[in-house]
């Protein structure tokens, strides 16, 4: 339960990423199905990205699920933010675990 918690707030905040980037006010969070489709600037499959990190065992995959897709949302952010070290950090975590996808 601790682990489903953690990875809520953090998903919280990688959205919050996305909806300042998109420059648009946070959804309540259970109409997101519907607002992620509105983002222009997102990755690839989101929502189901996101249903998936809490569809699967809270194990090693739904972290390197959740880090890949915090990874995909840094470079987008990128662009329009200073994330660098946010995104190194992710990187090397990644590379650390062996979960480079």
């Amino acid at each position: 339960m601790s682990l489903a918690e953690r990875l809520l707030g953090d998903v919280q905040f990688l959205l919050r990423i996305l909806f300042a980037v998109n420059h648009q006010w946070e959804p309540e969070w259970k109409w997101l199905q519907a607002e992620v489709e509105h983002l222009t600037i997102k990755p690839e499959r989101l929502a189901e990205r996101i249903n998936a990190i809490f569809a699967s065992p809270q194990n090693e995959e739904t972290i390197a699920q959740y880090l890949l897709l915090l990874r995909d949302v840094l470079r987008l952010a990128s662009l329009y933010l200073d994330v660098g070290s946010w995104l190194r950090n992710v990187e090397e975590s990644l590379r650390k675990h062996r979960f480079m996808g």
